[in-house]
């Protein structure tokens, strides 16, 4: 953060076009300050639309392809975030396990890359290595989703 008494200091100001003989570390986010993960949140959280549990697995998939998106996450219980996501229900339909008129809640999946508000840059990124998107996760609520193409373009914008 910010020296004690001091203004928040700029992120990612040091380039290699503008300090040439600078050292660059392997890992450049560990570097970034927290003012550029609030950035982040701020800059490109997408509204995250919440899936009814209850909801049959047609009304999920008429209201992806309205929508044009490819996973929901819900809520089921306290705490308890799941997603489903278009090729679970492709597999489970089309496996003859289950129909359109099973609901959500039967296959949607533990809810995956989850971050807090609070976490870094680089520990988005990490969430990105094995999951599409970071689910932001404050307080056991769904309150926004960041993506890889949200990362690159926030690095466009900063740097």
């Amino acid at each position: 953060g910010p020296p004690s008494g001091g203004e928040p200091r700029e992120v990612a100001a040091v380039t290699p076009a503008t300090h040439p003989d600078a050292v660059f570390v392997d890992q450049p986010l560990r570097d970034q300050c927290v003012d550029a993960r609030q950035d982040i949140l701020e800059f490109k959280n997408h509204q995250v639309i919440l899936a009814d549990p209850n909801d049959t697995l047609q009304s999920i998939i008429n209201q992806m392809a309205t929508l044009g998106i490819s996973q929901m996450p819900m809520t089921i219980g306290q705490g308890d975030l799941r997603m489903i996501e278009e090729l679970d229900i492709l597999r489970a339909v089309a496996g003859g396990e289950y129909s359109l008129e099973d609901v959500a809640r039967d296959i949607a999946r533990p809810l995956e890359g989850q971050v807090e508000p609070s976490q870094t840059l680089d520990q988005i990124q990490q969430v990105f290595e094995e999951n599409n998107v970071a689910i932001v996760v404050d307080d056991g609520q769904v309150v926004g989703m960041v993506n890889k193409i949200d990362l690159l373009e926030f690095f466009t914008q900063t740097n």
